[in-house]
């Protein structure tokens, strides 16, 4: 392959709402004897590994770690490593990257600093996992033919081949996913989804509260709000108002409705309030953008 490559990038990839920086250079894929090192460490940054062919000796903090094909090894923060040349077979073929959280910002959620934690504590349970079917193989390689050719769209293939990686690392944890997220929570998660969308498809113009979603999905207030957020990013309040807005412009556009009759059709309490939410959105009050869509189907029709 051409190395042509540029010498190192950072990729910024959103897993599970956590915000990741992954981190490779032109050593994302070394053969034989060119993975040995001296001792060395990666600051806030994890080093992910991978070995495909062969096998080797990591050192990390003085403890030996005997790696061969299809093994994982994590390498926390701040941890001295090193490959001795004398413990690495000549047909050892070893991929890597590295990578760090960017912890949550002053204004996350509580379920957000929550699963950042969580994250943080899953990952420093992991150190060697065995790939014994040999999936990562394949993907390892695209990332390494991605990052070297650079041809068009390549920094977004390699943010989805990270997240496909890290993902696949992560299945390997099994036992300690629901840290991450709670079994029960993945067992019924599209159906929460679904009951969601037919409240809000159905039952947009009443007066829904958390409460009535809560009781669909037969979960607390606390966890229904929850699922909100992890669904849609935003509280439900404002999801239900996003979803009446959405309605009111369909009918501004395609019915002869009067104005406050789609006021209340969308589940407004008076005019004036559907008045303000909906210029606060679009900009425009309810007339004004009836007008602006009429006046841009006559344009588009002549």
């Amino acid at each position: 392959m051409s190395q042509k490559s540029i010498s190192s990038l950072e990729i910024p990839v959103e897993i599970e709402t956590l915000k990741f920086c992954f981190f490779m250079n032109e050593n994302i894929r070394v053969c034989g004897h060119d993975g040995s090192s001296i001792p060395h460490n990666h600051g806030k940054y994890f080093e992910l590994r991978y070995v495909s062919s062969g096998h080797c000796v990591q050192v990390i903090n003085d403890s030996k770690l005997k790696i061969q094909a299809g093994d994982w090894v994590l390498i926390y923060p701040d941890e001295n490593h090193y490959q001795p040349i004398n413990e690495i077979s000549e047909n050892l073929i070893q991929y890597s990257f590295r990578f760090f959280i960017k912890p949550p910002t002053k204004s996350a959620s509580l379920q957000q600093n929550k699963r950042y934690t969580a994250m943080i504590k899953m990952l420093h349970t992991l150190r060697l996992s065995n790939d014994k079917e040999f999936n990562a193989i394949s993907i390892w390689e695209r990332l390494t033919q991605e990052f070297i050719k650079k041809e068009y769209g390549y920094f977004s293939y390699l943010q989805a081949l990270c997240s496909i990686l890290f993902t696949e690392f992560l299945r390997l944890a099994q036992n300690n996913a629901n840290l991450i997220q709670s079994a029960d929570e993945l067992k019924y998660n599209f159906r929460w989804r679904e009951q969601i969308d037919h409240l809000l498809r159905h039952r947009y113009m009443e007066p829904l509260r958390l409460k009535d979603f809560a009781q669909a999905m037969q979960v607390s207030e606390r966890q229904a709000s929850r699922i909100f957020i992890r669904e849609f990013g935003i509280p439900y309040i404002k999801k239900l108002m996003e979803t009446r807005l959405q309605q009111a412009k369909f009918q501004l556009k395609y019915t002869n409705k009067n104005l406050h009759q789609i006021s209340t059709d969308c589940g407004f309490q008076n005019y004036n309030y559907f008045s303000n939410c909906f210029r606060k959105e679009t900009g425009l009050t309810p007339a004004a953008y009836r007008s602006k869509v009429k006046e841009d189907d006559e344009q588009e029709k002549s």
